[in-house]
């Protein structure tokens, strides 16, 4: 519910992580800047793609919204589905319709339908969403069809604060809208400290008085233990900002090490869950 806390950046960087292991990687860019889209065509080598994420929101099946998955010769095994400021007035008028009952599909659960066919699996691996911070018909529909959410948040009060409202809406809608929607993790990020030899994140005083507020409100809402990943931090670092318009994974040495980091451990975590893939060692 906070910008500028790193949602983009990590859903990019983790994404190439993961398709840097084998894994076919389809994103999908629910953000009406556009900025994932314009990250992943930039490291493929192209301009900005055509904004097509709102055929995600119609009454669609698997096989007809694939048929408008951006593909990339130079970027192998990895699909996009991208967004621009269009996205606001296209969903806008999809959700129109529904409400005014000129649509009898249910869209909140479109994305969901396309995802949960079984052809999903024979084309990706794994589907990375990156969503605005607020509550819209696209953000919906990715806690509606996702198994994880993943929370970045940086170690100030707005963010603690930010964390928590979110942790609240989540619970005042798990049980109608998304009851098996599980909470992968909250990775602190913009860390200040993160010598490269120190395997134990080291926190100023005031990050780890934010840290220990988030703690709380997410262990009150959620109800589980060990839910903060601080060893997948994220540090403020010139290799992973100066590379803000591409995907820095790719860019920079200093940059992959982070995010293999942050990418390793949330995949230990779904494989703790049930995860199986033939692509990660």
């Amino acid at each position: 519910m906070k910008g500028g806390v790193g949602k983009t950046t990590l859903s990019a960087n983790i994404g190439a992580h993961f398709q840097k292991l084998g894994a076919r990687v389809l994103y999908i860019d629910f953000d009406y800047q556009g900025t994932l889209s314009l990250m992943v065509a930039t490291a493929a080598g192209t301009d900005r793609v055509e904004a097509n994420s709102f055929r995600l929101l119609e009454d669609s099946s698997f096989t007809e919204a694939m048929k408008h998955v951006h593909r990339f010769p130079k970027l192998d095994r990895v699909g996009l589905f991208a967004s621009h400021y269009v996205l606001f007035r296209d969903e806008m008028q999809l959700f129109a319709n529904w409400v005014s009952e000129k649509t009898d599909y249910d869209i909140r659960y479109a994305l969901a339908k396309i995802l949960s066919d079984d052809e999903l699996a024979k084309e990706w691996d794994i589907v990375v969403i990156d969503c605005g911070p607020r509550f819209t018909t696209s953000t919906i529909n990715a806690l509606c069809a996702s198994t994880h959410v993943v929370i970045p948040a940086i170690l100030d009060e707005p963010s603690s604060q930010a964390v928590g409202y979110l942790s609240k809406e989540f619970q005042d809608h798990k049980t109608e809208l998304f009851p098996t929607l599980k909470l992968l993790g909250v990775i602190p990020t913009m860390i200040g400290q993160d010598p490269p030899e120190r395997k134990t994140p080291k926190f100023s005083d005031s990050e780890t008085e934010q840290l220990d507020a988030i703690k709380r409100t997410v262990a009150q809402t959620w109800n589980e233990r060990n839910l903060i990943l601080e060893s997948a931090r994220i540090p403020d670092r010139a290799p992973i900002s100066k590379h803000a318009n591409k995907i820095a994974y790719y860019e920079n040495s200093e940059a992959q090490r982070v995010f293999a980091r942050a990418g390793d451990i949330l995949l230990e975590r779904l494989k703790d869950e049930g995860f199986r893939t033939s692509w990660s060692p």
